[in-house]
């Protein structure tokens, strides 16, 4: 779908920028669709007359614990299972959606409805199933999954950050996990080879004790220099330290998951991408 949101005719400039907001739970001009969808996706055709598989509708029931009326020999027509359906919470009609798609081979083409209702939600390739994602910028997930694809094992387990942080159920304590490990794996070859037991804590340790400051590649004026080094080490002590149910026996909430992610994407990218140095940015260049 392009990026530009379709204006419709004589909306104002007001009614644009209301279209553009992104909407929870299901929207009403999603509603619909997504019940056509679902009722064409799980019923088969049996002498002209729709009816509920109730062998998919037993394996949904087990993936998502969304009832849709199946009992033990007794045939669930269409109209009964729409009526079913309508009685859905939006957040049980968000899951059979998401383990749907996660059978489909390509993905579905409820796909673009999603799009154009301006759900929070999305269907995205997640750890090779389609699955529905939180949606981000277009350039954010770019520049993430550009990462996550040139990261190797770091970028593995910057992926798992981020289906962990942006799921339809997400998981901020593994979110966070995820997103530690995958700094500590792509800064490991660098900063501490030889320690087989590093973490970021032991980084951090071994990078401000060095004799030459750990930097980035990035040009300093003259009254600021500095600033780099501690701004990398910064952020990775801060990384470090919001690990509350690591550190202090707290909770991850999800807006710090999620931060801790960011964070992560960046520093795995510096990492990786061999923009971390000892070396003046004189010298290298």
């Amino acid at each position: 779908m392009s990026d530009k949101v379709f204006r419709p005719f004589g909306f104002s400039d007001e009614e644009y920028d209301e279209l553009l907001v992104l909407r929870d739970g299901v929207p009403p001009d999603l509603r619909e669709p997504l019940k056509q969808w679902l009722l064409d996706q799980l019923t088969y055709i049996d002498y002209s007359f729709a009816f509920l598989d109730r062998d998919l509708a037993n394996r949904l029931r087990s993936m998502t614990r969304v009832d849709l009326g199946q009992r033990a020999n007794q045939s669930v027509d269409i109209d009964r299972l729409s009526q079913n359906l309508s009685g859905l919470r939006d957040i049980e009609l968000l899951r059979l959606v998401d383990a749907l798609a996660s059978m489909h081979d390509g993905m579905p083409d409820i796909s673009e409805a999603f799009d154009l209702s301006s759900s929070r939600w999305r269907i995205a390739n997640v750890d090779g199933e389609w699955r529905l994602a939180e949606r981000l910028p277009e350039g954010v997930v770019d520049a993430t999954m550009d990462t996550i694809a040139r990261g190797g094992k770091a970028g593995e387990l910057l992926h798992r950050a981020f289906t962990a942080a942006y799921g339809i159920t997400p998981n901020e304590g593994e979110a966070y996990k995820m997103a530690v490990k995958a700094v500590e794996t792509a800064a490991h070859p660098l900063i501490e080879p030889k320690n087989t037991g590093a973490t970021l804590g032991t980084m951090l340790a071994v990078m401000r004790n060095a004799k030459q400051p750990w930097t980035i590649l990035l040009d300093e004026r003259a009254d600021h220099v500095g600033n780099n080094a501690s701004f990398l080490l910064n952020l990775m002590q801060a990384l470090w330290d919001g690990q509350e149910d690591r550190h202090r026996d707290g909770e991850v909430t999800l807006a710090e998951a999620r931060t801790a992610f960011h964070a992560a994407t960046t520093l795995v990218a510096w990492f990786t991408g061999r923009l971390v140095t000892q070396d003046q940015i004189a010298e290298s260049r």
